[in-house]
């Protein structure tokens, strides 16, 4: 059974060339809102909030272009696109609270990570440090004590409400497909792959098995270095981007090399 790519060339191309557009947007838009900055402090005397904001989101820009670059040419670290959109949602919950943006940057976040990992422990904690920022999201705004923020953070509210009620018929529905394949064989023929061995199925059953890539070399009596590379370019072949995408696709999985099963 082959599960959906998570790291092929598609889906990679896709982070690509969204962090293509995103970078462009930013290197647009950050020199602007400098330029709308400075003409707004040249001979006034500005709040210091208005000032803390600016900085703030002066940072977060110029870090998500960073990622961007990085995404760029390793879309496969796609992960960046939930940290940038978290920060995002912080600085946009914080002084920009009319705004459904921070709403909708910390749905990216939440799915980023949630597609990246597949340790139940690491997702109940991520969800319930998310469900605290969703709360401070909500309730900081209030702090301005304006009846309009307090409708909007109604609004708020009740579209969250509304995205949950979609999101879990959309649960419901990849659950069923889920049982339906799951009764099916959860085996991984490695040798259906060109350019692996059945020494690799060693290795990626090591990774399976949690193990370390320095305890890994010491077992093989290599390098780390090596076998960092070797399984480098076995996680191309997988189009799995890397060992997190390779463990999140593949646990539970039989690792077989049956060369005669390959038609």
């Amino acid at each position: 059974m082959t599960p959906n790519k998570l790291y092929s060339n598609i889906i990679l191309k896709a982070v690509h060339y969204i962090s293509l557009i995103t970078f462009f947007l930013l290197i647009f838009t950050t020199p602007r809102n400098m330029m709308i900055y400075l003409n707004d402090v040249y001979g006034k005397d500005l709040h210091i909030i208005h000032t803390i904001s600016y900085v703030t989101g002066l940072f977060v820009n110029l870090t998500t272009i960073v990622f961007a670059v990085i995404l760029i040419f390793y879309p496969q670290r796609f992960f960046l696109i939930g940290i940038g959109s978290l920060l995002q949602s912080l600085v946009s919950a914080s002084f920009n609270p009319n705004s459904y943006m921070s709403l909708l940057m910390l749905g990216i976040t939440v799915a980023t990570f949630l597609v990246r990992t597949n340790q139940l422990r690491l997702k109940k904690r991520f969800l319930i440090l998310i469900g605290f920022i969703y709360l401070y999201e909500l309730l900081f705004p209030l702090i301005y004590d304006d009846i309009t923020l307090v409708n909007f953070g109604i609004d708020k509210f009740g579209s969250t409400f509304a995205l949950l009620i979609c999101i879990f018929f959309f649960f419901q529905f990849a659950k069923q497909t889920g049982i339906r394949e799951g009764s099916k064989d959860k085996v991984l023929n490695l040798a259906q792959y060109k350019g692996l061995e059945r020494s690799d199925m060693l290795l990626l059953q090591d990774v399976l098995n949690q193990m370390k890539y320095k305890e890994i070399a010491q077992k093989i009596h290599g390098s780390e270095g090596a076998l960092r590379n070797k399984l480098s370019k076995i996680y191309k072949i997988l189009e799995v981007g890397d060992r997190t995408g390779f463990i999140t696709i593949y646990s539970g999985y039989e690792l077989v090399y049956e060369p005669e099963s390959v038609n």
